[in-house]
């Protein structure tokens, strides 16, 4: 009864630390959210004064506190844009916010058109539906012109028509609004006989009339797109409102130029002048062609022979210029390409007057996303190096094995045609295929890899017509192993374990049999593949088959171990260097049960005794000799006092302990030697963590003989 009370308290006991610790956690977080919610407060405040780099800090602060807050990510969304982060910065951020469902003062619809608007400008237009018109759908200027936007991207012929209708619905709804028909201009085509494209360009063309009136500068680029799209004497007055209004556009000097309003050198000293700094290739290449008088045409080619600016070009059709080439002295100096439109550039090309030298790509290869840097030397596009992994991992490639660019360089035909002069402009080499690591390994000489076999450790491997040869191994600019390849396997490879400069470990390899079943561990099949490959990896089509150390230098191994399917492993000690081994531990295959059978063997005095000891869980059990055709069982027992086994009869303890000095005083773990007392002389064995002593017959002995020789009747 006293027990069963003693329970209950105990039982109660914890159950009120369980609930005190449980008040406590409570507390805890009720706690944070607070100080979170303080932080929140104070981002909002310096978002509205849009102090963004205060907001972000106090947003980042209150998610230390509780990061579910959704209103903090989506404060930092914001801030971060307004700092002018990129979009593969932001995007992050929102999404977090979406994810977390938690909010507190902000609408989450807010969230939603800022990550929408980030989807459509990234490329990623189908997904713009998913997030804002799932319930509660979002109906807002914003949400409309993402969604408007998205569907012309799309670029299919229901989708734009499906953007058209909801540009003439917003032209109702939102009438001030000029993003639509500034939306609409920059997709449509003043050529598109459309009835729809008709109605609604004179309706937009009538609007932007009406906003002639001094207006801010944001108007610039409606009204030039608008006076593409009016005619006649509406197109000059828009054109001659823009011009007395001091607004600029690069689109003014051919539309102007067109309606004669500049003349030919007019029109090209105006966008020249924006040239100068960035211009985007489209409106350089519709009015090279305009230009026929000579006076002009000598100014373009002194202008584009010597041409030092940036132009760039939207090849994606979406609004959104992804390619920017800079050029000194008339030819390109870098290009870039950003792939998805989120402010990064995905590959980047520098160029020696116009010419591809080197660059960096980002690709999806056989392991997810790589960065590539890579060079064409002198015989573009042929590469003549490529790395990836920040460097670690180099190919040197033969020369002109390898023929590949993420562009074309070609004469841009509208500069060209127009001025007689040589002006290049890249293009997008979509042909191009990937890289991958079998394309560089076919067309290297040669490549470097890191490995952590060792410190600082990297791994050069010569190729031979796509096969690998030879693999030099470094740590810390020393060699210290080789590999030697046959048809891309490895056969044999010297190691330098200590450092000295010699090779004195030697590693043999073997192709793997199916029939024979699996020789290593997977992970110790990846620890081998690291050493040679420097990387681990599974189901390699090799294993390791043997070890030699040979720690003189002498030619003859000290020491092999050999390796067998099923966990079988083979290790000899040659102790008195005639190349034949005199003690041997073997670790049989294992049997069904998954157990192995282990077996000691030594050679006796004389040498043609062969004397093998075979274990059961880590104990000498059995012995058995054989001398020639003589084979008997011997019996084995441990030392009263000291770790060691006497096989046949035994002598004193005394001498046992004689018997373990004399052992231990050599570093191998095989070893065998003789010692003597008063009354006996003992073959003493060590092979592994076992030692083995065996009283020799006088009449076996040989003079003064200490140490162990083997006679040439011997078998290995």
């Amino acid at each position: 009864m006293l027990g069963a009370v003693f329970s209950a308290l105990i039982s109660m006991q914890s159950f009120a630390d369980s609930a005190e610790g449980s008040t406590l956690s409570r507390s805890a977080r009720l706690a944070n959210r607070r100080t979170a919610l303080r932080c929140l407060a104070s981002a909002t405040d310096y978002a509205s004064e849009k102090k963004w780099a205060e907001a972000e800090s106090q947003a980042a602060l209150g998610r230390s506190y509780d990061a579910t807050i959704s209103d903090l990510w989506y404060i930092s969304a914001v801030a971060a844009h307004g700092l002018g982060q990129t979009k593969a910065e932001v995007l992050p951020l929102v999404k977090r916010a979406i994810d977390y469902a938690n909010w507190v003062n902000y609408n989450r619809d807010s969230a939603r058109v800022l990550y929408a608007d980030i989807l459509v400008d990234t490329m990623h237009f189908r997904d713009v539906f998913g997030v804002i018109d799932s319930s509660p759908f979002i109906y807002s200027a914003d949400a409309e012109y993402i969604r408007t936007k998205a569907y012309y991207c799309m670029g299919d012929s229901r989708s734009v028509d499906k953007a058209r209708e909801r540009i003439a619905s917003a032209r109702q709804i939102y009438p001030d609004d000029m993003r639509f028909p500034l939306l609409f201009f920059t997709f449509e085509s003043p050529d598109d006989t459309n009835p729809v494209v008709r109605e609604l360009a004179k309706l937009f063309v009538a609007q932007a009339v009406q906003c002639v009136s001094p207006s801010p500068d944001k108007d610039a680029e409606l009204e030039m797109y608008a006076s593409l799209f009016a005619s006649g004497e509406t197109r000059t007055r828009l054109l001659q409102s823009f011009a007395a209004r001091g607004l600029s556009h690069p689109l003014y000097a051919r539309v102007a130029l067109e309606d004669g309003i500049l003349s030919q050198e007019e029109a090209f000293r105006y966008l020249v002048s924006f040239a100068d700094g960035t211009l985007d290739y489209s409106y350089l290449a519709d009015f090279m062609p305009l230009l026929g008088d000579e006076t002009v045409l000598q100014m373009a080619r002194e202008y584009f022979t010597a041409y030092s600016g940036t132009l760039v070009r939207d090849t994606g059709g979406d609004g959104i210029p992804d390619l920017k080439v800079v050029y000194e002295r008339g030819r390109p100096s870098s290009i870039s390409y950003d792939v998805d439109q989120d402010s990064v550039s995905e590959w980047h090309i520098d160029c020696d007057f116009g010419v591809p030298v080197s660059g960096t790509c980002t690709l999806e290869g056989e392991l997810g996303t790589q960065v590539y840097d890579f060079s064409w030397a002198d015989r573009f596009p042929y590469l003549s190096t490529v790395s990836c992994d920040g460097g670690l991992r180099t190919y040197e490639l033969v020369s002109g094995s390898l023929k590949w660019s993420p562009v074309n360089i070609v004469e841009s035909e509208p500069v060209s045609a127009a001025t007689g002069v040589q002006f290049f402009f890249p293009e997008i080499n979509v042909q191009e295929r990937g890289m991958s690591d079998a394309l560089l390994l076919g067309a290297c000489s040669s490549f470097t890899i890191p490995t952590r076999e060792r410190r600082d450790a990297f791994i050069r491997v010569t190729v031979l017509n796509g096969a690998m040869q030879i693999a030099d191994y470094y740590s810390e600019g020393k060699l210290y192993a080789r590999t030697q390849f046959e048809g891309d396997v490895p056969a044999l490879r010297l190691v330098d374990s200590d450092g000295d400069g010699i090779f004195e470990t030697t590693e043999y390899y073997r192709l793997d049999s199916e029939e024979e079943g699996a020789v290593f561990s997977p992970e110790d099949e990846r620890t081998i593949t690291a050493n040679i490959f420097g990387s681990p990896s599974n189901g390699s089509r090799f294993s390791l088959r043997m070890i030699q150390v040979d720690q003189n230098a002498d030619n003859i191994a000290d020491y092999t171990e050999e390796y067998m399917p099923g966990g079988g492993k083979i290790s000899s000690w040659d102790s008195d260097e005639d190349g034949r081994w005199d003690v041997r531990y073997v670790v049989h295959p294992a049997a069904e049960d998954g157990t192995h059978l282990e077996e000691s063997m030594f050679y006796g005095v004389p040498g043609t005794e062969l004397v093998t000891v075979t274990m059961e869980g880590g104990v000498p059990v059995k012995v058995r000799s054989q001398n020639g055709d003589f084979v008997s069982e011997l019996p084995v027992k441990k030392d009263a006092k000291q770790s060691l086994y006497w096989i046949g009869e035994p002598a004193s303890s005394s001498l046992a302990k004689k018997a373990l000095a004399a052992c231990n005083k050599s570093g191998a773990q095989g070893v065998s030697v003789i010692v003597a007392d008063s009354k006996h002389r003992v073959l003493a064995v060590r092979i592994g963590s076992f030692s083995f002593g065996k009283i020799i017959p006088e009449e076996e002995l040989s003079g003064e003989e200490t140490v162990l020789e083997k006679d040439d009747a011997k078998t290995e």
